[in-house]
């Protein structure tokens, strides 16, 4: 069971981001637009509650903050 928190579209590089706040099994994924290559980007225990994402598009890395770790983080997805 999917709980959605947040979704960032960037058409432009033609990638979906999301963070999923199912307690059981917190993540980010990401997919393209129409949903195929779904990959999943971090999970627990890396992250409990994401929250907040952001991409950094000069960096290559997705940030978030994570209500249950009380951290603001970034990870290199390119």
């Amino acid at each position: 069971f999917l709980k959605i928190k947040n979704i960032l579209n960037f058409k432009f590089i033609s990638k979906l981001y999301w963070s999923d706040w199912n307690r059981a099994s917190p993540k980010i994924e990401s997919s393209n637009l129409d949903g195929t290559e779904r990959n999943l980007l971090l999970s627990s225990p890396q992250v409990t509650l994401p929250n907040s994402l952001a991409l950094s598009l000069s960096t290559g890395e997705i940030c978030y903050a994570d209500a249950g770790n009380k951290k603001i983080e970034c990870k290199l997805i390119h």
